[in-house]
């Protein structure tokens, strides 16, 4: 007798093991580090600036958009994601974070550059005035 194709037993036998939810400090940590490294710190800070008073209401409006963008995106910690921008203390943990990081960024930036020597525009017309 044949077997119908929907009959068929799953390739694996047991589902994956669950993911541990990340908790609020390792997703504000990994969003202000994605932020910074692709040098998007200051429209991330307007927007998290100007949606403060709104914050509940943004989180609910990215509840509603999260089957649009798990089938757009694959974004493992989303739920966890909208779950956190909930609270309004946690919005400005990560405006906080993120300030941090591209203050180290720009510190760094400006310690390599300093590292250099001058160009030769800069030697033909001297050092830049302060």
């Amino acid at each position: 007798m044949w077997k119908r194709w929907w009959s068929r037993p799953p390739a694996t036998a047991e589902p994956p093991p669950p993911r541990a939810e990340p908790t609020d400090e390792e997703l504000i940590e990994r969003t202000a580090r994605a932020i910074v490294e692709r040098r998007l710190a200051a429209p991330a800070a307007f927007l998290l600036e100007s949606s403060k008073p709104v914050s509940f209401i943004a989180s609910q409006g990215l509840v509603v958009l999260g089957p649009f963008i798990d089938a757009a995106l694959d974004v493992p910690d989303y739920e966890a994601f909208v779950r956190m921008t909930e609270q309004r203390e946690n919005l400005e943990r990560l405006l906080l974070r993120i300030e941090a990081l591209e203050d180290e960024r720009l510190g760094a930036a400006d310690a390599k550059q300093g590292d250099h020597p001058p160009d030769e525009e800069q030697k033909a017309h001297g050092p830049l005035p302060d």
